[in-house]
């Protein structure tokens, strides 16, 4: 059973503990040019906002952290505290480990602009036009343009690709419970450039 109450309304918007959640995540940031990317400050400065929420802090405390490294052992103090210690494994890390794993298995471009990411698909996948197109094929692409592909939505996947919006599926939950960012089929062609 979740720890968190994830619901999702007809219009697709996700939440979680009846707050509104962006699907980007943890850790994104978004470039001027309107590219976004992930961050390990960014994930730790977003966790610390979290735990303001959550009343495990207060803003004070983040103020008198004046280097990023003094907000990750604040952040590190939390996870302690929760109980996850050890067992929390940061989304990059995880990231990079399933890259450095499955890059030569599964031919990934490392020279595409998308290398150093991974993505998961879950239901059925549509080409640009709107005809079904086979999993195989969308992860053939998604390699070509140096994507690792995974089966299941881990703490180290970064994007994961649906079509189901209004439905809640167990992709979708983990998605929001680690942070990943849930996009479209359309998001995803656009992403690709097609």
């Amino acid at each position: 059973m979740s720890k968190f109450k994830i619901t999702c309304d007809e219009n697709g918007q996700f939440y979680v503990n009846d707050k509104p959640v962006d699907r980007r995540g943890y850790g994104w940031r978004q470039e001027a040019n309107g590219s976004w990317y992930y961050s390990k400050e960014g994930n730790v400065i977003d966790r610390l906002a979290q735990a303001i929420e959550n009343l495990e802090l207060n803003q004070d405390r983040i103020d008198s952290c004046y280097s990023f490294l003094e907000k990750q052992s604040l952040w590190e103090e939390i996870k302690r505290k929760r109980g996850v210690g050890n067992y929390y494994r940061d989304p990059a890390a995880a990231c990079w480990n399933a890259i450095e794993r499955f890059s030569d298995e599964q031919s990934v471009n490392k020279d595409g602009s998308w290398y150093g990411n991974t993505i998961c698909f879950t239901g059925q996948m549509y080409d640009q036009s709107g005809n079904k197109l086979e999993r195989k094929e969308a992860r053939r692409i998604a390699n070509n343009v140096g994507f690792v592909w995974l089966d299941n939505v881990t703490n180290g996947c970064v994007f994961l690709v649906t079509g189901e919006y209004k439905e809640l599926t167990n992709k979708t939950k983990k998605a929001l419970e680690y942070g990943t960012s849930i996009i479209s089929p359309q998001e995803f062609w656009k992403m690709m450039n097609v």
